[in-house]
Formats: C-alpha cells, sequence, structure tokens
C-alpha cells in the first residue's frame, strides 16, 4: 500500500454476467490462477482494504466468499449495480473513493493501480472518477479508475431511470482523464470473448503469478 491510497477501498467487480464469454470470466485461469485471484491480488497491493462485488447467483460466488470481504448487486445492472453497492460500502467504512478493477484484466498490476492512485491526487476540484486513457482510445477506462463516493447519488440517479452507461452516469466536467503510459496500456486489455482469451493464451502471456508487491496479501 502507497500513502496515495490510505482513503482508498479497493473493489474487484465479479458480478457481470460474462454473456460474451459464454462461461464465468472470473473463474478463468492464467497460469494456476484465477482471473478474480490476479486482480485481487493486485488491488490488494496498494488499497488498504478490498472488497469484491458480485451477485447472489454469480459462478464464483463461493470461491469470491472464501477470498475475501464481498457486496452484493442484484446482477441485473452491470458494472454500475456492482460499482454503487461498493462506494456505499466504502461511505459506510470511512473510505472517501473507491479504486473499481474489473475482474477481467488478467494482466493487471500493482504498477498501473498505483499510476492511477497517484493521478487521483492531482485532481482538480469536482472531480468524481479519475481515469486512465489508453492509446487510440476515445473515452477512458471507467474499470480501472478512483471513483470518489461523492459519485454514489448521480450513480443512483442513473440506476433509477435505466441510464447504465458509465460515462453518461456522470457529466464530463466530473471526470480527471490521464494518459495510460503506452508501456502499461497492455495491462488494460479486457479479455471478454473466448477469441480474446485464445489470443491471451497464445501470446506468451498465460504463465506467471498475478503481479504483486505484498506476498501477504496473496489469497489463502
Amino acid at each position: 500500500m502507497n500513502g496515495n491510497s490510505r482513503d482508498i477501498l479497493g473493489a474487484v467487480l465479479a458480478g457481470g454476467r460474462s454473456s460474451r464469454m459464454g462461461r464465468d470470466k472470473a473463474g478463468l485461469l492464467m497460469g494456476q490462477d484465477t482471473f478474480l485471484a490476479r486482480a485481487l491480488r493486485a488491488v490488494r497491493s496498494v488499497c488498504p482494504e478490498t472488497v469484491i462485488s458480485l451477485s447472489p447467483d454469480a459462478p464464483c460466488r463461493a470461491a469470491a466468499e472464501k477470498a475475501g470481504k464481498t457486496v452484493w448487486d442484484d446482477g441485473l445492472h452491470g458494472p454500475m449495480g456492482g460499482l454503487a453497492a461498493c462506494l456505499e460500502e466504502a461511505g459506510k467504512s470511512g473510505f472517501t473513493a473507491v479504486l473499481a478493477c474489473a475482474c477481467d484484466m488478467p494482466l493487471l498490476s500493482a504498477d498501473v493501480l498505483e499510476i492511477v492512485c497517484r493521478a487521483r491526487e492531482n485532481r482538480p476540484s469536482g472531480t468524481l472518477v479519475t481515469a486512465p486513457l489508453l492509446p487510440g482510445r476515445k473515452k477512458p477506462e471507467p474499470l480501472c479508475a478512483v471513483w470518489e463516493t461523492a459519485a454514489l447519488p448521480d450513480l443512483r440517479s442513473a440506476l433509477a431511470e435505466g441510464r447504465l452507461s458509465l460515462f453518461r452516469a456522470l457529466p464530463l466536467r466530473a471526470w480527471h482523464i490521464f494518459p495510460c503510459p503506452v508501456s502499461l496500456a497492455a495491462e488494460l486489455s479486457n479479455v471478454n470473448t473466448p477469441d480474446e482469451l485464445a489470443a491471451l493464451e497464445t501470446s506468451g502471456n498465460e504463465a506467471g503469478p498475478a503481479p504483486s508487491r505484498q506476498e501477504k496479501n496473496t489469497l489463502s
């Protein structure tokens, strides 16, 4: 953990339906570790506490409950539902923000997460989310980002109105967007489909433990 993240609750979002993959992404293996385990290791390296967001019927429920503290969403509102649940938990626990990470970024390292947390320190007044912009992208990555707990009312309003796009839930002025270093951009790659999984497996990235700076935080 570093000084930039002491007030940030770590959160791994694992409640998706994995409809494009056709099977639970959180339970996919990379080397000897599941995607969920790798995401947890990376986030725990940076944040003082970490929760897992998932729906009650998530296939990874048993593994998630064994791995750490869980918060629940109904599984019907995509990432926004899980994020809102994590922001609510953060507020109850005395944190001012959530470092939200999707479980389908198996290459994610502590280095990237620390960059996101450091970028938050330079956020303008009124910022509700600090997110990296990948090379060649037009929109920032909202699921490897720091969300302020003050964003929760806006997310609740969006959920109530059925507006499930994270980009549309907040005004542009509430986003603090910073460029992701080119050398680290690959770590933010999502694995959403069987083809993307196959590409990962043939790229030479299928072996090795998830990057972590605190071995004591690995899953038991």
